[in-house]
């Protein structure tokens, strides 16, 4: 179940929203780039 879980999460249309995720938690101190819409 993890492998599945993380294998959907890996997906390039999931890491800019997880990162903005951290960044607006205040988890990390990167600053927000511009996220475009993903390709498919």
């Amino acid at each position: 179940m993890h492998s599945v879980s993380h294998k959907q999460l890996s997906a390039p249309q999931f890491k800019n929203l997880i990162k903005n995720r951290f960044i607006q938690a205040r988890i990390t101190n990167e600053t927000v780039e511009q996220i475009g819409k993903p390709k498919d």
